[in-house]
C-alpha cells in the first residue's frame, strides 16, 4: 500500500477490527522500545518517521508521558515526542541522496566538472 492508502485504511478501522488491534499492539511494542531508548540515551525529543507516523497515537504528549512512565525514573521527564514533518517528501531525500552516490561524485566526474568552471 502507498502511505496515503495505509493511513486512510488505518483511519477507517473501527476499534476491535484487525487493523486497529494490530496498530494497538505495535504501539505497545513501540512504547517499550522508546522507553528503553529514553532510559539509555535520555533524549529531550524523539521524532517518529516513516510508518511510525501511522502507528503513533494522536495524543503525542500523552504518549510521551506513557513512554516516560516505562522508562527509568531518573530520565525522560521532559520528553517530547513529535512526528516527522517531512515524511510525505521522503522520496525526494532518496533522489537527493542519489546525487551523492559514488558514481556521481567519482573523482573523474569531479575533475571534469572542475575543468569546466
Amino acid at each position: 500500500l502507498e502511505d496515503s492508502a495505509l493511513t486512510a485504511a488505518l483511519g477507517r478501522a473501527a476499534p476491535g477490527e484487525a487493523p486497529a488491534v494490530e496498530v494497538a499492539r505495535q504501539r505497545g511494542v513501540l512504547t517499550g522500545v522508546l522507553a528503553d531508548i529514553v532510559s539509555t540515551f535520555s533524549p529531550s525529543i524523539v521524532v517518529l518517521g516513516g510508518f511510525l507516523t501511522d502507528v503513533a497515537p494522536r495524543d503525542l504528549d500523552g504518549y510521551a508521558r506513557r513512554v516516560c512512565a516505562e522508562a527509568r525514573p531518573t530520565v525522560g521527564r521532559s520528553l517530547v515526542v513529535r512526528l516527522a514533518e517531512l515524511v510525505e517528501n521522503r522520496l525526494l531525500y532518496g533522489a537527493a541522496e542519489a546525487a551523492f552516490d559514488d558514481q556521481v561524485l567519482a573523482a573523474e566526474v569531479l575533475e571534469r566538472w572542475c575543468a569546466d568552471l
